[in-house]
């Protein structure tokens, strides 16, 4: 994956996250404690958080990332809603789970762990 491609994904992970808890820019800067232009040049790619700031995006959002990084990162592509869905219905545990195998072992393996997840939940 190419790094704007990265970028562009967790811009789009981090906007939709805000979107979700119904909180405008503005308020997402009061949050953060930083000025609502750095708001919109995190979701706009002018700028990229860091690793930090990006958790803490989350925290100050109370949501969960790992479900927000499976749907933006493996299930960003519109022929993967079953994809998407799948990542909705898991437990947080499992989300957790999947999210630590993609550490070790990479996005294409997570897909497959996905697939086969699907198949599994299609059965009951």
């Amino acid at each position: 994956m190419i790094k704007t491609d990265y970028y562009a994904k967790l811009a789009y992970m981090m906007s939709k996250a805000r979107t979700d808890a119904k909180l405008s820019q503005k308020e997402m800067a009061v949050k953060m404690n930083v000025c609502a232009n750095t708001i919109k040049n995190w979701e706009g790619l002018a700028t990229v958080p860091d690793a930090v700031q990006v958790i803490m995006w989350f925290e100050a959002l109370q949501l969960n990332i790992v479900e927000y990084f499976l749907i933006a990162f493996v299930c960003s592509n519109p022929v993967d809603e079953i994809l998407k869905t799948t990542v909705q219905q898991l437990s947080a545990e499992h989300k957790q789970a999947l999210y630590e195998l993609h550490k070790i072992y990479g996005l294409d393996t997570l897909i497959v762990l996905l697939k086969i997840e699907i198949e599994v939940l299609n059965e009951k």
